[in-house]
């Protein structure tokens, strides 16, 4: 084996053939790029840059490999190695076995966040959903090196990692997954991962999406709260606001979360047999989400709209669809299509028949508020679509007095609001007021600002995403940084990466000078970058 100190022909030799008939053919007859020849190597033999460089001059000398400069455009400067098959079999017998492998060193991604992506992807409500789709394909069929970032997925933690560019990553024994307990790997937050994806392609894609695709990964990774199924007086206990925890967003904003509003769920708690209703909470036991939960005559279990922020939708949607409920598409007051729990979209009427009715008031409804007759005890029949009444008052009662907003629906005057961009009427829970633009807007096409004190357009230009801070902030107040791909608010400058996170940086000391490194530098990178010299770099190493 090569020893750390002592590069031996034979050394040389050994390594060959123990690995050759494990390389694949087209690596060994022809080009070999750094991503590939120094994987093995380094990671077999546990050498530094330093130790690595040696043994490629060993292999010059020994005429076994051919180095040569490529200058590719996209790139810049790139090194491949020739390996002379012919020498290695004439002169060490060493004969290149072929073998056939799905090229998992020069992926960018795991086929599992692949997947998710593209889910995602299909699910964006934007005209530009196909080119978001086509920049997954793109980023999962692209091959790389290790001049790149790269092998990214989320582990069994829920964490996204990766392997930076200029490291290595260990592949198990039948180089069909990158083994998780590499030290080479490193963790990375959900939206820096991201862009760090999408930068492999060119592709610079809105904030907006990065956070889309961001609480979705949340929402099946990281939702820390509790959930469980509730009916009868809980119901009506888990309505009022008193109970409900922070970050919640819409469930915030719910009309009915006011005390004057508890007698009117009489509807849910006297029809405990149809009528339940799904809950998350906190760890302080609050609430952080909730969704009414109904066993329907036509599609058996509905989960109604669900109430929350992006993190806590995404865990309740996945835990009423292992119930085998449907779901609304899109949470949103105007959404009217369904998922089922195994996927098949529908835009069916839902019709549920209730044992009991003839209530004195009624919730404000969102799915199932049409009805035809309420003033019978006996029965009450509820429809997605048609009904004489409308279900959908703030102050306990079925209104006739509508606008027609946008999407086709009528709603009562009251609970709408004109949207001067569209010029069109909304739901006023699907609107919020913006001091910054003085208008209101579309609260699901919109951003928080002002450290979450107002809002904006989501496609405002004068706010950046800060992904460390998971806000939004004036332009005039972030830096781009071209190293971790992303605006920063507190910054410092590496000598290598440039721009990069404050709380990303170290200071390395080198005979008395000292360094801005990124974390993620060593004194080997500083050698590679000419920064220091190899003899400033023995010092360093020798004194510790």
């Amino acid at each position: 084996m090569v020893n750390k100190y002592n590069v031996q022909a034979d050394n040389i030799i050994e390594f060959m053939l123990k690995y050759t008939g494990k390389l694949p053919e087209k690596y060994m007859r022809g080009l070999i790029g750094n991503d590939d020849f120094e994987y093995v190597i380094k990671d077999f033999y546990k050498m530094s840059n330093v130790e690595w460089k040696k043994l490629i001059v060993k292999l010059k000398n020994d005429k076994i490999i051919h180095i040569q400069k490529y200058i590719r455009e996209a790139y810049g400067t790139y090194y491949i190695y020739w390996l002379d098959n012919k020498k290695l079999l004439n002169e060490y017998n060493i004969y290149v076995n072929p073998n056939n492998e799905n090229n998992i060193r020069t992926k960018i991604i795991s086929n599992s966040l692949f997947d998710s992506l593209m889910n995602f992807a299909e699910n964006v409500q934007t005209d530009e959903k196909h080119l978001w789709k086509s920049a997954c394909n793109s980023i999962y069929k692209k091959a790389v090196n290790d001049k790149h970032d790269r092998h990214f997925t989320i582990n069994t933690k829920g964490k996204m990692t990766y392997t930076p560019k200029g490291r290595i990553t260990s592949i198990n024994e039948d180089r069909e997954r990158w083994l998780a307990n590499n030290k080479y790997r490193s963790e990375i937050k959900f939206g820096k991962g991201l862009r760090k994806m999408f930068q492999q392609q060119r592709i610079k894609i809105p904030d907006y999406i990065i956070e889309y695709f961001t609480n979705k990964l949340k929402g099946m990774y990281t939702f820390q709260g509790n959930i469980k199924i509730i009916n009868g007086e809980d119901i009506r206990k888990w309505y009022e606001g008193c109970t409900y925890g922070n970050n919640t967003e819409s469930l915030g904003n719910s009309c009915m979360r006011h005390s004057t509003c508890q007698n009117y769920f009489d509807i849910y708690t006297e029809n405990d047999d149809k009528v339940k209703m799904i809950i998350a909470t906190n760890s302080d036991e609050r609430l952080i989400g909730r969704a009414i939960l109904w066993e329907t005559d036509s599609h058996g279990l509905f989960c109604d709209r669900i109430y929350g922020n992006a993190t806590t939708i995404e865990a309740i949607k996945s835990y009423a669809k292992k119930q085998g409920a449907y779901t609304k598409y899109e949470q949103s007051y105007s959404s009217a299509k369904l998922v089922s729990s195994t996927g098949e979209a529908t835009n069916d009427e839902i019709i549920i028949t209730l044992n009991k009715g003839g209530f004195d008031s009624y919730p404000y409804m969102d799915t199932l508020k049409y009805t035809d007759d309420i003033s019978n005890s006996d029965e009450l029949k509820l429809s997605s679509t048609s009904g004489n009444y409308c279900l959908e008052s703030t102050d306990g009662g079925p209104n006739d007095h509508y606008v027609t907003i946008a999407g086709g629906d009528r709603i009562h005057e009251d609970e709408a609001q004109y949207v001067e961009r569209y010029g069109e009427w909304y739901h006023e829970e699907d609107c919020v007021y913006s001091d910054y633009h003085a208008e209101y807007i579309i609260y699901d096409r919109s951003i928080a600002i002002n450290n979450n004190n107002d809002y904006a357009w989501e496609d405002c230009e004068e706010f950046k995403f800060v992904e460390e801070e998971n806000q939004y902030y004036y332009y005039g107040d972030v830096v781009w940084s071209e190293y971790s791909s992303e605006y920063l608010r507190e910054y410092d400058e590496c000598v290598i990466h440039g721009i990069i996170s404050t709380n990303e940086s170290h200071v390395i000391e080198v005979g008395g000078n000292e360094y801005l490194c990124h974390n993620s530098i060593s004194l080997d990178d500083l050698v590679d970058a000419e920064i220091i010299s190899e003899d400033e770099y023995q010092n360093a190493e020798n004194n510790g």
